[in-house]
């Protein structure tokens, strides 16, 4: 029919066209429509689709903008069009994939005070070996005796 160049042929074809059940109006929107149809099947980024789909298991922004474009793909062309229904549910997805994820602020936590019993933490400034040597002795002398250390030191 593509290579048809008679008019009258052409008319004659779809006229005798069976379209099963479907009324002479949403035929004729079918006909008149076929080639915007066409094109915009064939200019629909696909893959971004499929995405949506993929995300819709999981997400209901996604879900609802794939129910709505099969619910329109399952309809007659003159019902409900179908090119723009591409169109919203491309950019709607677009829009969707393109937002940032909101940012949690994880809450600020304050650790726990140590408490230091000042009768028996010792403190030292040490600046040479000799006085590293005499808090090496006297940590020695607290874990021969079974008590354990806590060690901890700062450069000054």
């Amino acid at each position: 029919m593509a290579e048809e160049k008679d008019d009258v042929v052409l008319v004659d074809v779809v006229a005798q066209a069976d379209v099963g059940d479907v009324d002479f109006a949403a035929a004729s929107a079918a006909f008149k429509q076929a080639a915007q149809v066409n094109t915009a099947i064939e200019g629909t980024p696909w893959s971004l689709l499929q995405a949506a789909v993929s995300r819709a298991e999981t997400d209901e922004r996604f879900r609802a903008i794939i129910e709505r474009l099969r619910t329109t793909a399952r309809h007659d062309q003159h019902a409900d069009d179908l090119v723009p229904a591409l169109r919203e549910a491309t950019n709607k997805v677009t829009a969707l994939l393109a937002e940032q994820p909101k940012v949690i602020e994880p809450p600020e936590v304050t650790p726990p005070a140590v408490i230091v019993d000042p009768v028996r933490a010792h403190a030292t400034e040490v600046s040479n070996a000799s006085e590293l040597e005499s808090v090496v002795a006297a940590i020695k002398d607290e874990l021969s005796a079974g008590h354990p250390v806590r060690v901890t030191w700062e450069p000054l």
